[in-house]
């Protein structure tokens, strides 16, 4: 009768299965990173764009203030004159 040694299949079916966990494992690492990193990209030019809109409301601010102090020196004016 034929004895047939399976055992050194079984070890290189073992060392397969745990090169394909780690292989998984990189792979889902390197996945998580990217995906953190966009994100990171992603927020960075969402607070750019807040700030260039916060700088512009700003200067709106302070030239409608410009503004507001002529009317305010208008309206002392007129009310010397009355």
């Amino acid at each position: 009768m034929i004895r047939i040694n399976l055992l050194p299949f079984r070890v290189a079916r073992k060392k397969e299965n745990v090169r394909r966990q780690i292989t998984f494992f990189a792979f889902s690492f390197i996945l998580v990173a990217f995906v953190l990193i966009a994100f990171h990209i992603y927020l960075n030019g969402k607070i750019a764009t807040f700030n260039e809109e916060i700088a512009a409301t700003k200067k709106e601010i302070a030239k409608y203030d410009k503004i507001n102090k002529e009317i305010a020196e208008i309206k002392k004016k007129l009310a010397l004159l009355d």
